[in-house]
């Protein structure tokens, strides 16, 4: 590698780390501030850059917002297909034990896509959304053919239409941690429920409501 070149590379290493940078130092004052109520100068006394290097990154914060967002949903909810073994049913609960585990690890997440809704509403008609839509819903092919799966190897009733059955497991479920997280950050009680305890009873109502009779 030339010099030229090799100053290059430095240069858009040096690019992607301050860009890294900013993104986990939103992801902090969303957690604290909200989305909402937080402004570039925050994440860039967070980043320690300056705003306008901020703005050289992201020229919007819906830009910004989506950036996390692409953030999370690549770096914590996607699901390596490769990982997964067993029947459809075995796998369906592979799936959901997955993502117990990252809602339990990562509550600031669970805040940020609570926020999330409302906030991409407000710019929908100065953002493309098909974006927005492919990330959120960037889990329901692995489950909608794990699903599939186990209605031909008999794991999972086969009168139920795979993407629909997918699509509301996994809404409903993102919407149940998302309020578990919420209420223990309000409540703050020692008699509070747990989040893995309430998640592994909602996980055995899918199961349920998936599996075949035995």
């Amino acid at each position: 590698m030339g010099a030229k070149d090799k100053r290059e590379k430095e240069r858009l290493e040096a690019i992607h780390n301050r860009k890294s940078d900013v993104i986990n130092a939103a992801k902090v004052i969303f957690a604290e501030k909200s989305i909402e109520k937080t402004t570039m100068q925050d994440i860039a006394l967070r980043a320690e850059v300056g705003v306008a290097s901020v703005y050289r990154y992201y020229t919007t914060k819906m830009e910004l917002v989506m950036e996390v967002a692409k953030d999370y949903w690549e770096n914590e909810l996607s699901y390596d297909h490769s990982l997964l073994f067993g029947t459809g049913i075995e796998q369906t609960l592979q799936i959901m034990n997955y993502l117990s585990l990252k809602f339990s690890e990562n509550p600031s997440m669970l805040v940020f896509m609570d926020q999330l809704d409302s906030f991409v509403m407000s710019w929908k008609d100065q953002y493309p959304m098909d974006e927005y839509s492919k990330m959120v819903t960037n889990n329901l092919p692995i489950l909608t053919g794990i699903i599939e799966k186990g209605k031909l190897d008999g794991t999972i009733r086969k009168d139920i239409c795979a993407q629909e059955a997918g699509g509301t497991c996994l809404d409903l479920f993102i919407a149940l941690a998302q309020k578990l997280i919420l209420r223990e950050k309000v409540l703050k009680s020692s008699c509070q429920i747990n989040v893995l305890t309430a998640l592994a009873v909602y996980k055995e109502m899918i199961i349920k409501y998936l599996e075949t009779a035995s």
